[in-house]
């Protein structure tokens, strides 16, 4: 894995059998700088030319691996016949140091990087490389709306699907926030908080030294008690990370390749342990809140601002409460918890056998993504009967409500009345 900071399991109340295996998915793995691999699955026909998809984890830009049993590409692979590719980038302090005349968002580009390379190359798996979608999820989803206005010109992928974040899911950093951070790190490890030069001392410095340095240097405090973000994290720079998202969706600025993105009915129920852990108990209000400004009323206004812009586009909100994937009696579809469908791995990762409407839900939820990586401009309409989404009509996909594995519509209105309350907000992202 790529140096983070090692995360713990919280033992939050009433938590369920399996939830110390979902939680710790991510934990115990060796890290080192060396750490920019990648993934692939490609199952073993003589079919050619496959389509591809790329996954980019989530984890706040601090943590998080494409090794982990969670996002096991083999079974989406097997079961679609495409080609699953998943990518390590760099993370936290090493990703996204902050310091002052370097270059910012080192993580980002190691995403582009990685993109280069599998156009080039997956051809030697039978890839299609003018059939790659990147698929991105929280952090990782984010990265890749930015993705689509940094590269609008040469985005290289055919389509994008983005779960559980977009550009105006969480604030980044500034640049004076970045360097700030920066700083303390490079004079905790005796290279001074000042100047230009600090940067080739704490590259002298071992990597571990480097990793709890960076983890002493304490969260800018967030626009509410549950949106916060991390010290060492995505960075306006204009060039790969703007601070005008709303202004250049509504012109059009950006790629106008097929766009899907959606999120999860709770994603609150994954943040509520972290906030234990940190002895934060917040009124349920506050998750609510925290639930439309940085997921449903996010992908709202980013799907809408697609489709004034012509971009085909569509729009999910996902329900799926399984048994082997709760983490406690009201976790409902929390944050990640989709991800358990689109690889097929919630058995491996908590020992439970899927239930026949799950397996019917995950086999949905598989064709869907497999249709829209073979043709992203048609195949979730024509293969799926999933509608090209319109926020004034029956257009929104609602998957495995009360765990129902058939998808079914409905208007945008559902979710969306409260979120005139954020434009204002998201109008200065």
């Amino acid at each position: 894995d790529c140096p983070q900071t090692p995360g713990k399991v919280v033992d939050y109340p009433e938590h369920t059998p399996q939830y110390d295996k979902i939680q710790g998915v991510t934990l115990g793995n060796p890290m080192g700088e060396d750490c920019l691999f990648l993934n692939v699955w490609s199952k073993a026909t003589e079919k050619e030319n496959k389509p591809v998809v790329v996954f980019f984890h989530g984890g706040r830009w601090s943590f998080g691996t494409s090794a982990s049993p969670a996002f096991n590409g083999k079974y989406l692979a097997d079961t679609e016949d495409i080609i699953v590719v998943t990518v390590n980038f760099r993370l936290n302090i090493f990703g996204f140091p902050g310091a002052p005349d370097s270059d910012q968002n080192l993580g980002i580009r190691d995403q582009r990087l990685a993109i280069q390379w599998i156009h080039s190359n997956i051809g030697a798996f039978n890839g299609d490389s003018s059939r790659i979608t990147i698929i991105g999820q929280s952090a990782g989803a984010v990265a890749l709306d930015f993705w689509a206005y940094a590269y609008k010109h040469d985005p290289i992928v055919a389509g994008i699907i983005s779960l559980s974040g977009n550009a105006y899911s969480f604030p980044v950093n500034t640049p004076e926030l970045a360097s700030q951070n920066w700083y303390n790190v490079s004079a905790q490890l005796g290279c001074g908080d000042q100047g230009d030069d600090t940067m080739a001392c704490v590259r002298e410095a071992a990597w571990e030294d480097i990793r709890d340095a960076a983890a002493k240097v304490p969260p800018p405090p967030g626009s509410s008690q549950a949106r916060s973000q991390a010290p060492f994290q995505a960075t306006l720079d204009e060039e790969l990370v703007f601070g005008d998202y709303y202004e250049r969706a509504q012109k059009g600025d950006l790629a106008k390749i097929p766009f899907m993105l959606g999120n999860n009915e709770n994603e609150a129920g994954l943040y509520k342990i972290s906030a234990y852990g940190q002895g934060r108990i917040l009124n349920q209000s506050v998750w609510d809140e925290f639930n439309l400004q940085c997921f449903t009323c996010a992908t709202a206004l980013g799907a809408a601002q697609r489709v004034k812009s012509g971009v085909k586009t569509w729009r999910y909100v996902h329900h799926g409460d399984w048994d082997n994937t709760r983490l406690y009696p009201t976790s409902g579809a929390y944050h990640t918890v989709d991800l358990y469908m689109l690889f097929g791995t919630s058995e491996d990762v908590s020992g439970i056998p899927e239930v026949a409407a799950q397996t019917e839900a995950k086999r949905h939820i598989q064709k869907a993504y497999a249709a829209f990586a073979a043709d992203p401009v048609n195949g979730l309409t024509e293969q799926m009967g999933w509608p090209v989404y319109d926020p004034e009509e029956d257009t929104l996909i609602e998957l495995s409500l009360e765990n129902n594995p058939q998808p079914l519509l409905a208007k945008a209105a559902k979710y969306d009345a409260e979120c005139a309350q954020f434009l204002d907000g998201y109008k200065e992202t």
